[in-house]
């Protein structure tokens, strides 16, 4: 059973994690260039998952019975599957579709946003 305020916290989390991913893809695109895309994003999603990891322990999903390591490792290596599937839809729109990068990071986090509670939820901030 989903919690109406449990899943509004998900979601403000998940913003402020989308905004640090997207505004650092940002600025390293424009430092960089987009010739390297794919990496800049893995780098930029790294990120936002950290933040996202901060605010799920502390934040979303309070009531929790695991140490922070447990946690964090469990977190990170769902996040590595989501991240990789984040790039390969940003991949997908990009290099297949033409769509502007900007464009394609709109489908690749609804995706995202999609699986990451369920599987916080069920996988990593269960009690």
């Amino acid at each position: 059973m989903v919690r109406s305020n449990e899943f509004a916290r998900y979601l403000i989390n998940g913003f402020v994690a989308t905004f640090v991913h997207y505004a650092s893809l940002n600025v390293a695109i424009y430092a960089l260039g987009d010739k390297n895309l794919i990496e800049i994003n893995t780098l930029a999603a790294f990120l936002g998952i950290l933040v996202s990891f901060i605010g799920s322990r502390y934040f979303v999903f309070k009531k929790y019975n695991q140490s922070v390591f447990f946690q964090l490792v469990k977190f990170f290596i769902f996040y590595i599957f989501l991240s990789i599937l984040h790039s390969g839809v940003m991949y997908i729109f990009v290099y297949l579709f033409y769509f502007d990068y900007r464009l394609a990071f709109i489908p690749a986090t609804v995706l995202q946003i999609l699986l990451s509670y369920m599987g916080n939820k069920v996988l990593v901030f269960r009690i």
